[in-house]
Parts: structure tokens; C-alpha cells; sequence
């Protein structure tokens, strides 16, 4: 009579359990080599620098392997600090004790891919760029590599919309963008064209105030109670001027005319 094949599968399964049990007591560390070696073949080796426990939670559930980051700045446990800069052998001989086993795992396996490109890099900058070689491997990481012209942050967005004119066509290809501005701290920067855009956006806004309110009478424009000073005024009439001149590209006008009269003399 055959046996029954839920019950013999059911067998098979309980006695490779418990040769993987033996196996584990017996040689804990051939057992988590072999686990690294299987994430290698996979390509199911990750870093995470920074902290995002969702997303370690996430990768390890589905049996990758961490290469943890360890730096000054990193978030560690009390007992991953302390066990860190145990050798292999150290964290073997602790993997009996029950509270401490899971970390003592997870910094072997650690350790056991100390000279490997892991396949996922998550980190909160742009360092997985420098330290994963594209001629090793081609290391996912979760930034696009800064450029220039990169879209994916505000100041390549910036330098996109600023040459977006050389991809328009007319009746094609046009793109609708407001005035923006990179405010960083070199000479790349735009933070006096945006002082200066400031001021002019204000006066004009203060002198079309003025013109409304001028013109329909329900506010006084003078006023012995006000609290602007003429000279604001003074201030934003003189600011509308030099945007006016600098559009007309009286500038240039008035450049030319001084070098006429430095000539002669």
C-alpha cells in the first residue's frame, strides 16, 4: 500500500527542518554562510544608511541580507554599537544567548560581505555614487545621480527651466514656467537677481495700490496718521524707473554716450 502524499511531503519537510536545526546547533556560522552566499547568487544584498527601519523591515521579510553602515552619524542600538567591533569568532560564541542572537546574526552577515558591492544602496545623499563602482556591479540606488541638469532637485530643476528655450518649437514644443531661482551659496548663484526682482515686484505692486486706491477714493493716500514714509514711495517710483530703462535697453544708450564723452577728451 502507498503512502499517502500529504503525509510523506509532510514527513520529508519535518526531517530537512530538523537536519537544518542540527546543522544550526552544531555549525551556526556555515549555516549563515551559506544564507550570505544564497543572497549573493540572488543579488539580495543591502545597504540602508540613515534611518528607514519600513524599509530594512521590508528587505529583510523578503530574505535579503544587510551590509550595515556603520558611522558616527548612524542610529545604532546600545548593543550593535557594542558587539560591532567583535570579530566573527567573538559573535559565534554569543549566538547561544537568546537576547542577544539576532544582532550577533545580523553583524556577521555583515561582516562576511565587508569586501562585496552590495546590489541596493539607501541613503539619504549622494555617497553610494562614490563608494559603489559601476565597473564592479551596477548597484541600484535610490537617488538619480547628480548633475547639472537634474530635474530630481530644486537646483538642477532651476538650470532646466532656465535653458528649457533651446528644446522649444514653435506650435510643437513650448514650456510655461515661472521665474525661479537657485539661492546657493557660490557665484553660480542667483540671490541678486532675486533681491533685485524682489524689489521690483514690490514697488510695482505699492505703485498699482496707489493707482487703484487714487483713483476710487476710498483710501486716503496721504494721511497725517500714515505709517509709510514718502521716501517708500520715492523707493519704489525710482525702482519701476531702472526696470523701465534696463527693458528699453537704455543702458546701453547711456554706456555709449559716455564713451563718446571720454573720447573726446
Amino acid at each position: 500500500m502507498l503512502p499517502n502524499p500529504s503525509n510523506f511531503l509532510a514527513s520529508v519537510r519535518a526531517h530537512s527542518a530538523s537536519r537544518s536545526m542540527d546543522r544550526e546547533s552544531y555549525n551556526p556560522l556555515g549555516s549563515i554562510r551559506d544564507e550570505v552566499k544564497m543572497a549573493i547568487k540572488n543579488n539580495k544584498t543591502f545597504t540602508i544608511k540613515g534611518s528607514y527601519p519600513g524599509v530594512r523591515r521590508s528587505l529583510l521579510k523578503r530574505g535579503w541580507v544587510e551590509k550595515i553602515h556603520v558611522a558616527y552619524r548612524d542610529r545604532l542600538s546600545n548593543e550593535m554599537k557594542k558587539f560591532q567591533s567583535y570579530s566573527v569568532t567573538e559573535l559565534v560564541r554569543l549566538l547561544h544567548n537568546k537576547d542577544i542572537s539576532e544582532i550577533c546574526r545580523r553583524l556577521i552577515k555583515s561582516k562576511l560581505l565587508i569586501n562585496h558591492q552590495v546590489d541596493l544602496y539607501w541613503s539619504t545623499n549622494y555617497e553610494p555614487f562614490r563608494e559603489c563602482s559601476d565597473k564592479v556591479k551596477q548597484t541600484l540606488i535610490n537617488r538619480i545621480r547628480r548633475a547639472e541638469f537634474a530635474y530630481t532637485s530644486k537646483q538642477g530643476l532651476c538650470e532646466a527651466a532656465k535653458r528649457s528655450f533651446w528644446c522649444q518649437i514653435p506650435g510643437v514644443a513650448q514650456l510655461n514656467h515661472p521665474r525661479s531661482y537657485a539661492l546657493i551659496k557660490n557665484t553660480h548663484g542667483d540671490t541678486e537677481d532675486f533681491i533685485g526682482d524682489f524689489n521690483v515686484t514690490a514697488a510695482m505692486s505699492m505703485l498699482k495700490w496707489v493707482k487703484i486706491n487714487s483713483d476710487s477714493g476710498q483710501v486716503k493716500i496721504v494721511s497725517p496718521a500714515g505709517k509709510i514714509p514718502v521716501k517708500i514711495f520715492d523707493f519704489a517710483v525710482m525702482e519701476c524707473y531702472k526696470f523701465i530703462k534696463k527693458s528699453r535697453h537704455e543702458e546701453f544708450v547711456t554706456l555709449k554716450i559716455c564713451f563718446h564723452l571720454l573720447k573726446a577728451r
